[in-house]
């Protein structure tokens, strides 16, 4: 609750503004949600000289030790998580394992502190900005619009389906990085050398060696299909947000609004929903709501989230929103 107030963002929105404008996100920072991607960023605004009072981890800072495999197959990130975690205690930055924020307070209509839920009850922080992070849903725009086959990847989300030379169900068409499962730079840039070598001996050229660059992937996708079951998003979130919490801050839908669609009008999925509480029709298409608005429905009816249902969700009419007066000005023999 409270996740639309200004200063409250994505993890990668603090990090994005801190690599590309090293624009530092507030005054008093709380990093929060699962995964290595928050002591990553803690570690980057720390270095960079921001106050980062607070991270707020949903498992166990070390809960990748219980998977020694994945350990092994990707050693170096170990070591950089060793390296983020001694950043912070340098930093004395609280490191608060097996707890989640539930609720964002705000003063003067910006966040001025949050609630976390703790082992031992609920423990209140002050803060300005609250950057949360649970997972990543690659951007797969164009890749739905040409039609492209897709799965479900091992945290449940919808990625490209690649074969091992990463040409997708379009033998003309390559994907790498993001839209085949975010799991890091080194993967992407070993898929765009897999993708690249390939692509070239299709056209009649010489082809590279990349057994070693499927190596590496093939060992760092390892790691990625482990983050799943050592940092699990729970299951029943749906069930700890309030009827006033928002879905949609586009179209101001909120969790009340689709549980009554459920109820009043037998919404079964997350297209029947829309039309009757218009969750997902705002600026964004979707982009930003529409996995919780799935999630919702799925608990509420005891169901799962469909491969159809993610596809669905993913296929917009222009991979970037535009307004209409661009399109009214724009020329054929321009760039839109």
């Amino acid at each position: 609750e409270g996740w639309q107030l200004p200063g409250s963002m994505t993890i990668g929105g603090a990090q994005s503004l801190l690599k590309g404008s090293g624009t530092i996100a507030g005054k008093a920072i709380v990093i929060a949600g699962t995964g290595p991607f928050l002591l990553a960023t803690a570690a980057g605004l720390v270095k960079a000289g921001a106050n980062v009072v607070a991270v707020i981890e949903a498992k166990s800072f070390t809960a990748m030790s219980k998977y020694p495999r994945a350990v092994i197959a990707a050693r170096g990130k170990l070591f950089q998580a060793i390296n983020y975690l001694a950043t912070l205690r340098k930093a004395r930055v609280k490191l608060i394992s097996n707890a989640h924020v539930v609720k964002a307070h705000s003063t003067h209509g910006s966040v001025s502190s949050v609630d976390v839920q703790t082992s031992r009850g609920i423990k209140n922080i002050h803060c300005d900005t609250v950057a949360t992070g649970w997972g990543f849903i690659p951007q797969l725009e164009l890749a739905t619009a040409l039609g492209l086959a897709t799965r479900q990847s091992a945290d449940g989300v919808l990625v490209v389906d690649v074969d091992d030379n990463q040409i997708s169900s379009n033998p003309r068409l390559w994907a790498v990085g993001e839209t085949t499962g975010v799991a890091g730079s080194d993967v992407a840039l070993a898929e765009g050398f897999i993708a690249g070598s390939s692509a070239a001996q299709s056209a009649g050229h010489n082809s590279i060696d990349v057994s070693r660059w499927k190596t590496l992937r093939n060992r760092l996708h390892t790691f990625a299909n482990y983050l799943p079951l050592a940092y699990p998003i729970p299951a029943k979130w749906p069930a700890e947000i309030s009827d006033s919490t928002m879905l949609c801050r586009c179209e101001e839908v909120t969790a009340g609004d689709v549980r009554q669609a459920i109820v009043e009008f037998g919404a079964e999925d997350a297209r029947s929903a829309k039309l009757f509480s218009r969750v997902g029709m705002g600026w964004c298409q979707g982009r930003m709501c529409s996995r919780a608005c799935s999630d919702v429905i799925a608990y509420e009816l005891g169901q799962s989230v469909t491969d159809s249902e993610l596809s669905g969700s993913a296929k917009r009419p222009i991979a970037t929103p535009i307004t209409l007066g661009m399109l009214a000005d724009w020329r054929p023999s321009e760039t839109l």
